[in-house]
């Protein structure tokens, strides 16, 4: 969850790179709230598993897909 008084909304406006850390379970939500916000659907998104394990797996695709993506690849 965001902290207390801030909300991911108000970030899709500024142009910068953004990071959520242990949000895989809340993708589909997290994207609509930044396309409503303004964010292009067609915004990259990335999401990273298990960072620096052996098993470490990075998927790729938008605002509109990336959900989809990491529940294919069992995220």
């Amino acid at each position: 969850p965001m902290p207390s008084g801030e909300a991911c909304e108000a970030f899709a406006g500024t142009g910068a790179t953004l990071a959520f850390f242990l949000s895989a379970g809340k993708l589909d939500e997290l994207a609509a709230r930044l396309v409503s916000a303004g964010k292009s659907p067609d915004t990259a998104a990335a999401v990273v598993y298990r960072a620096t394990w052996p098993d470490e797996k990075i998927i790729r695709g938008t605002l509109s897909t990336i959900a989809a993506e990491a529940a294919r690849a069992g995220i």
